[in-house]
């Protein structure tokens, strides 16, 4: 019965469970790519620590250049001072799926009247149209998505933070 009792307090008082919880969470971790403006001037680059709110500055590898390894050029690290940006944006993934839409669709289309270009075309032994204009459909639907995938993973998808 003890122990029953003791479960239902611990279940029923939340302020135990919450001090397990970070007080705030960073806007931004180490190792992210962010943007930042300060007035008209922006700045690229990553992150070498987490950028948590109401810190003094943060240090970061400028954007582009060589990567930060162990022993970075002095050149390529920066000093970020949260209180004078704009704006903040981190980056959070990259484009890949609308390009894989863009992709698909325009080659679906262009494939759709390739299909039917060839089945008007056909005269002698010809496969039925169908078939036909479902290869090309298919075949420039995977296409298109595959290219359009690979060529949107190379633009990052940003979001704002403030």
């Amino acid at each position: 019965m003890r122990v029953l009792a003791l479960l239902c307090l611990v279940l029923i008082n939340p302020a135990d469970a919450a001090a397990q919880l970070p007080s705030q969470p960073p806007l931004a971790d180490s190792g992210v790519v962010i943007r930042a403006w300060m007035g008209d001037t922006e700045l690229r680059g990553r992150l070498l620590q987490p950028l948590r709110p109401g810190a003094d500055s943060v240090r970061y590898c400028r954007f582009p250049g060589p990567p930060c390894d162990l022993n970075p050029h002095p050149s390529q690290l920066g000093w970020l001072r949260p209180a004078d940006l704009d704006h903040l944006h981190r980056q959070v993934g990259t484009r890949a799926v609308r390009g894989a839409v863009i992709g698909g669709v325009g080659m679906f289309a262009l494939g759709l009247i390739g299909g039917l270009t060839l089945n008007g075309l056909c005269e002698f032994d010809c496969p039925s149209g169908t078939e036909i204009v479902l290869g090309s459909i298919i075949v420039g639907g995977l296409t298109g998505g595959s290219l359009g995938a690979l060529i949107g993973s190379a633009f990052p998808r940003m979001e704002r933070v403030f």
